[in-house]
């Protein structure tokens, strides 16, 4: 998730609240905040941090059992 200063406040409420509702159910989830990103960030290489996101979502999915993990 990545600041977006056209988004509504309400709206990164909502994404919390979604998130800890998972974390109290018990399902495995993650969540990774940036300073920096927008559309499609993570596609295309930048020197922000938010580029390393396809990477992270490769392990998180490989930690729950959800694709081969490559990482280990």
């Amino acid at each position: 998730m990545t600041r977006n200063p056209g988004l509504r406040s309400e709206t990164w409420g909502t994404r919390l609240v979604y998130y800890i509702a998972l974390k109290n159910a018990g399902v495995p989830v993650e969540m990774h905040l940036y300073a920096q990103g927008g559309h499609a960030f993570g596609l295309r290489r930048t020197k922000l941090p938010v580029t390393k996101w396809p990477e992270l979502v490769e392990t998180w999915l490989g930690t729950i059992g959800m694709i081969a993990n490559h990482a280990q």
